[in-house]
């Protein structure tokens, strides 16, 4: 129709973040934190953040696997702060790269990620699919050594506590996967007119 703006993409974030604080009591978003963050943010660094393509050379059984596999690639997309740390520790080049690495690998080798391989992730899955050394090992005395939380463990567990915290509100809510959850929320969108 002329002279109305459609709703853009960033309309149907704000829309559809309202409705998921609306329908689970246990979402909050904290505005004075949300505006600390944003002020934070460096504008040329967002600006070609967003104008990276982030297509990934997947074959996908269907479309409700290519949303899921987007859904935990972005609900994995953090970590930026452990970047200096990561570059010394591994070949990646900061934690934007170690999430794009490790998603890839985990979507060629895992039958599914649903929820049900979610609730199953462990530590070792963190270590082996997003190359994490968590552990540093530690010299007591010549010939003994320790096996210690690293600087990378709090990464390594936030990756960890994110993808089983997902798998078990996947399952609580009786949803296969991140992709079946979107899907069906488009569904009734579309159903709703």
């Amino acid at each position: 129709m002329p002279g109305v703006l459609e709703p853009t993409t960033l309309d149907a974030v704000h829309r559809t973040c309202k409705e998921v604080v609306n329908l689970n009591p246990n979402v909050q978003i904290n505005a004075e934190s949300v505006k600390a963050f944003a002020q934070q943010l460096n504008a040329a660094a967002v600006k070609a953040a967003g104008s990276r393509a982030s297509i990934f050379p997947i074959k996908f059984e269907s479309v409700e696997a290519e949303v899921n596999f987007l859904c935990l690639f972005h609900l994995l997309d953090f970590g930026s702060g452990y970047d200096a740390l990561l570059r010394a520790s591994s070949s990646r080049k900061g934690a934007a790269e170690m999430i794009q690495y490790g998603c890839f690998g985990l979507a060629l080798s895992a039958a599914r990620l649903d929820g049900a391989w979610m609730r199953g992730f462990s530590p070792y899955h963190v270590h082996t699919a997003f190359e994490i050394e968590s552990k540093v090992e530690e010299e007591l005395q010549p010939g003994i050594t320790i096996s210690k939380a690293g600087p990378l463990a709090p990464l390594s567990a936030a990756i960890l506590s994110v993808i089983t915290e997902t798998g078990k509100v996947l399952g609580d809510i009786g949803v296969r996967s991140l992709g079946a959850f979107v899907m069906e929320h488009l569904d009734g969108l579309k159903a709703a007119g």
